[in-house]
């Protein structure tokens, strides 16, 4: 997000650094740099690409696990669950993630984890995350 000025945000300047490129789709330039990084390594079969990336956060359907197996979910704008409007909106507040634990749906999966990073704070984040690191080091 840092890569862009306000005034490049507010399209005032014009398009400077990046030919087209918006900030509020950072993330998904980023899969594409991350695709582009693994195949010159030769570290992914890119036939797999459309099977594993961007799942929609919609599907409900908890058996289809040819979609229920990818590697990065994708929220469009929409109302419907899982939205990352009404998450952030606090539409979801009252729901607990346990309710989430065995549903194997990609929508239930965006739900849970939407609302377990809201059970931790971000300096607790930071420990867990020390922790893992010092952990694996021994």
């Amino acid at each position: 997000m840092n890569e862009f000025t306000r005034a490049e945000q507010q399209r005032k300047l014009g398009v400077l650094l990046w030919p087209e490129w918006h900030y509020g789709v950072l993330l998904l330039y980023g899969c594409e740099l991350a695709i582009n990084h693994l195949r010159l390594s030769e570290n992914i079969n890119l036939g797999l690409a459309h099977k594993l990336l961007d799942q929609l956060t919609t599907s409900k359907d908890p058996y289809d696990l040819e979609n229920n197996n990818r590697l990065h979910l994708h929220c469009w704008h929409t109302d419907e669950e899982f939205s990352k409007f009404a998450f952030k909106a606090g539409k979801y507040n009252r729901i607990h993630p346990r309710k989430f634990i065995h549903d194997t749906s990609a929508s239930g999966y965006a739900m849970r984890m939407a609302l377990e990073s809201r059970l931790m704070s971000y300096i607790d984040l930071k420990e867990a995350r020390m922790n893992v690191k010092n952990s694996s080091r021994l």
